[in-house]
């Protein structure tokens, strides 16, 4: 059977993240065994470029849920890349395997900040016929940029239809629960030819 570089790469950082989480690093010089539950962090800090695997858990001031890897299994990314929100990116920076830390991420450094120009109230007799008008319903508009994007349906009278583009946690601070479960140091540069 043949494995991709990149997929062994992917596969060995999980093994280690699921290591990571079941047990404890023995303290520097000892012969003991690793234990079943992880006691503190160790091993190096997790910097820009390092492929990292968190547990998390992401909630508004009123405790709703927004995000979280629970059921899911551990997030994966690469700090620095940008796969992830800022403030969740920048939150794990500095953390060892093992340490857990809750961080309050600012709205503009999470799902955005609140855009007033996103907001649109419209004909309703230019919206098309087929198009079913309830609030809480999803349509296309155009956004300021041009492109077509969602919009969810938050306000109709008879002559007029307002929808919002902005997604339904912009605006909005979450506060993450993170548990590092594993880093795994940037992949070497190909052999150049």
């Amino acid at each position: 059977m043949r494995i991709s570089i990149l997929a062994a790469f992917s596969l060995g950082l999980i093994l280690l993240g699921a290591a990571c989480q079941r047990h404890t690093h023995p303290a520097e010089g000892s012969t003991a065994s690793p234990t079943v539950a992880q006691t503190k962090p160790y091993g190096p800090r997790a910097k820009l470029a390092d492929s990292v695997v968190i547990d998390c858990t992401g909630r508004l001031d009123d405790g709703t849920v927004v995000d979280t890897t629970e059921g899911s299994g551990p997030l994966q990314f690469m700090i620095g890349r940008h796969d992830v929100m800022r403030g969740l990116e920048y939150a794990v920076v500095g953390m060892r395997v093992g340490e857990s830390k809750t961080v309050r991420i600012p709205a503009k450094d999470a799902y955005g900040p609140y855009r007033k120009e996103l907001v649109l109230v419209v004909n309703r007799s230019d919206i098309p016929p087929e198009e079913t008008l309830a609030i809480g319903n999803k349509v296309a508009g155009r956004l300021p940029n041009g492109d077509v994007g969602p919009y969810t349906i938050t306000a109709i009278t008879d002559t007029t239809v307002t929808m919002d583009g902005n997604g339904p946690f912009a605006g909005k601070d979450v506060t993450f629960d993170i548990h590092l479960l594993g880093i795994a140091p940037p992949a070497p540069a190909p052999p150049s030819n």
